[in-house]
């Protein structure tokens, strides 16, 4: 097994650890109280997963990479830094939110700078879905549905994303959400100052917020109206679950999915699967069509 499969496994397993089958009840449970509500043909907003699903690779592991490039045995030594926080997560001895903080100061630690950003993006560029971009554009102009893009990563760097999207694909987010960082007058990282997070709180002194919250908050600042049954979270696992509990969720499968993105798809939670093929974008659009009979054809999982 190549290195990088490695640790996204590794990275699955530890998602699923702590919670997951009282997580995945909770979910089945809202979802047969409110079953009647979740209809795709009224939503207003529509929200986007950055890592595992709008690019199929983790800026994390990347910057990791790119900070600390020098190999053993053929493996960077970020690699190997990535896997052992990782291994902390799933031996339940680090939170998600310990995780993030860890993981910036290690990138800290080597000095990343914004500029250095831009080198992690050029390395996940090519793993761009294409299809999911082309059927955003058309929710954006055909819906008039408002795009968040929200990501337990660096915010800084989801903006980077959103600007080169607007430059080479004629596309852009209405708004990002994610972790703010700090940087000194030369743009060099200097600290975490809030935390996207699982759960509302502080950590380590660090205040943190979840997605739904952020998202709410962000509603208020920019005066739009907000409904959580008019609501889509479009994500690639387990890992955004405490979202997808209360908004209408699509889950996107890869041909090769990572553990958990397998185990969130066949314990099928999201309200809709979708396959990352060529026909991503018809299957997508389809879930907003109002005719049941399309929607049931295009979702027909081979």
């Amino acid at each position: 097994m190549q290195w990088p499969k490695l640790i996204r496994s590794k990275m699955a397993r530890a998602k699923v650890v702590g919670g997951f089958l009282r997580n995945s009840l909770v979910f089945r449970l809202k979802r047969q109280a409110l079953r009647p509500r979740y209809w795709f043909n009224r939503v207003s907003m529509v929200v986007v997963d950055m890592d595992g699903t709008l690019f199929d690779a983790d800026a994390g592991n990347m910057g990791l990479r790119l900070a600390y490039p020098d190999k053993i045995d053929h493996t960077t030594i970020g690699d190997i830094l990535y896997e052992g926080i990782l291994h902390k997560l799933a031996q339940g001895t680090t939170t998600v939110e310990e995780t993030i903080l860890d993981g910036n100061r290690l990138l800290q630690y080597q000095n990343m700078a914004k500029k250095d950003f831009k080198k992690v993006l050029n390395e996940i560029w090519p793993t761009l879905r294409e299809e999911l971009i082309e059927a955003l554009r058309d929710l954006q102009k055909t819906h008039r549905i408002k795009l968040v893009l929200a990501t337990l990563s660096s915010i800084e760097y989801a903006r980077m994303v959103n600007e080169k999207l607007r430059k080479e694909k004629k596309f852009s987010f209405d708004a990002v959400i994610g972790t703010q960082l700090t940087f000194d007058k030369r743009g060099k990282m200097t600290g975490v100052k809030e935390i996207l997070g699982l759960k509302n709180g502080k950590v380590r002194g660090v205040k943190v917020r979840t997605k739904l919250k952020a998202l709410k908050e962000l509603c208020r600042e920019k005066k739009w109206p907000f409904s959580m049954n008019q609501t889509v979270l479009i994500t690639d696992s387990y890992g955004d679950i405490d979202m997808a509990k209360h908004v209408k969720t699509i889950l996107l499968v890869p041909p090769e999915p990572t553990t958990i993105q397998a185990v969130s798809a066949k314990y099928r939670l999201a309200d809709k699967l979708i396959l990352t093929n060529q026909q991503l974008k018809r299957n997508l659009l389809a879930i907003f069509e109002q005719k049941p009979r399309v929607l049931a054809r295009a979702l027909k999982l081979k």
